[in-house]
């Protein structure tokens, strides 16, 4: 008997959209958007063929004994009597030379769960015992493609080099030969498939549809879990950027869950960009890959920018290159020190509910640096919650840093630049020592083109 054996995987698929905190954050961190997709077949079973003597022929042109090729358990071929010799002559006699029998199964139960790269085991005897030896194993994906994978004769194992994808449809050609040189082939089709088998899902995107945005804003993609140091260069792969203004631009695996693409200078206002791609079924680490992009993009509509300067107090807004408002502010108190960098807008909200407790700053009523407020025109820069907003409570705004790491507005300031606005404009804080993480929120202009693309 020829035993092989077939293994893939599958499970289920949830692609969300991830929200950040605060509760609600606009376009940038929108609201979860789930889908769960099930997928998981196994096709299991046996197929036996039998390989037995052609029958005589009217031609005078004898070939050797060809192979019967049959789906059924012990077929034989139907002869064809020339009449050259009588009934009962040696030539038309039933015996038969030792049949080759091949048989293809799966190794684990119906409804079990198959692993991403079990070796096919193969091995094979004559019908009647007789040694019989497994020449050739070939695996093939459904578009006929060969599978790539070590035969290895001694072990009798075909063994794939990578994983074999979620889902796919594999047929497995094994061929015997027997100690007379009878010889047989036989295939099964089978369906890796994936039950109880972890994913790789796309969990957030970033913009999550298509939107107006700054001109700093970066894609930012994330998986549900790390992806293997080898593999995310062929992840990477299955996304693309284009633009209509076709400027250059990478990506770089800013996390092991996290990937962002980014032009080498900031996209110029009027750019249109498309972000296609799909993971599905794709074999990551010992997961499936889960998540395919629908209409993601953007178009790029403004340059604004913001700098906040600690030594004047002062947040300056260019547009186009000229300065259009200077606003009093005010950062961070001692031990409280605002971030320092370059930071992508994520989201604004005109209302936020803003609590010490969420930061991990105080829980507790009536301490110093308790806090539990409803704060207006809130411009949110990082993923830690940093946010440039209106505080008419402060009489040291243009003075003096009295927050706890957020910038501080006049009302009438905030509502403008709130107005003004738009996520992935980027705003840069000099002059402390809490620089800010590229992965907290979108701070990848925080290193140079050269560091990126390394």
């Amino acid at each position: 008997m020829t035993r092989v054996f077939l293994r893939g995987g599958s499970t289920d698929v949830a692609q969300t959209e991830r929200m950040r905190r605060p509760s609600s954050l606009p376009l940038a961190h929108t609201r979860p958007d789930r889908r769960l997709v099930h997928t998981g077949a196994i096709l299991v079973g046996v197929i036996t063929l039998g390989a037995v003597g052609a029958g005589c022929s009217s031609d005078t042109n004898h070939s050797a004994p060809a192979a019967n090729v049959s789906s059924g358990a012990g077929g034989s071929a139907a002869g064809t009597h020339s009449g050259a010799e009588p009934p009962g002559s040696p030539a038309s006699s039933s015996s038969a030379a030792p049949a080759a029998t091949i048989t293809i199964a799966s190794n684990v139960a119906q409804g079990s769960p198959l692993g991403l790269s079990q070796p096919v085991t193969v091995s094979a005897k004559g019908a009647d015992s007789s040694s019989a030896q497994v020449t050739d194993v070939t695996v093939t994906d459904a578009a006929g493609k060969s599978v790539e994978g070590n035969y290895d004769a001694s072990a009798g194992t075909w063994t794939p080099a990578g994983l074999l994808t979620k889902s796919g449809s594999y047929t497995v050609t094994a061929t015997a030969k027997t100690s007379d040189g009878q010889s047989a082939t036989n295939s099964r089709t089978l369906l890796a498939a994936a039950n109880g088998a972890s994913t790789t899902g796309l969990y957030a995107v970033r913009p999550f549809k298509r939107s107006n945005v700054g001109n700093a804003q970066p894609v930012v993609l994330t998986f549900s879990q790390a992806v293997p140091q080898a593999q995310r260069a062929e992840v990477a792969k299955r996304f693309t950027v284009k633009d209509t203004a076709n400027v250059e631009g990478a990506w770089r695996w800013v996390s092991p869950t996290r990937l962002d693409y980014r032009p080498k200078n900031k996209w110029p206002v009027g750019d249109s960009v498309t972000v296609t791609g799909s993971i599905q079924g794709m074999p990551i680490g010992q997961t499936w890959g889960a998540g395919t992009l629908g209409d993601v993009g953007f178009d790029v509509t403004s340059d604004l920018e913001a700098v906040y300067d600690p030594a004047t107090h002062e947040v300056t807004v260019s547009e186009g290159g000229k300065v259009t408002r200077v606003m009093k502010s005010g950062g961070g108190k001692k031990g409280f020190e605002s971030l320092t960098g370059k930071m992508v807008v994520t989201g604004k909200e005109r209302t936020v509910r803003m609590t010490s407790c969420s930061v991990g700053i105080s829980c507790t009523p009536g301490e110093a640096n308790y806090y539990d407020e409803q704060i207006n025109n809130a411009v949110q820069v990082s993923e830690s919650g940093t946010y440039l907003h209106a505080a008419p409570w402060d009489d040291l705004i243009g003075k003096a840093d009295t927050s706890h790491g957020c910038f501080h507005l006049s009302a009438a300031d905030a509502k403008w630049f709130y107005d003004k606005v738009l996520p992935g404009n980027l705003f840069v804080s000099k002059g402390t020592n809490n620089p800010v993480s590229v992965t907290n929120g979108e701070g990848d202009w925080n290193l140079t083109w050269q560091q990126w693309i390394s």
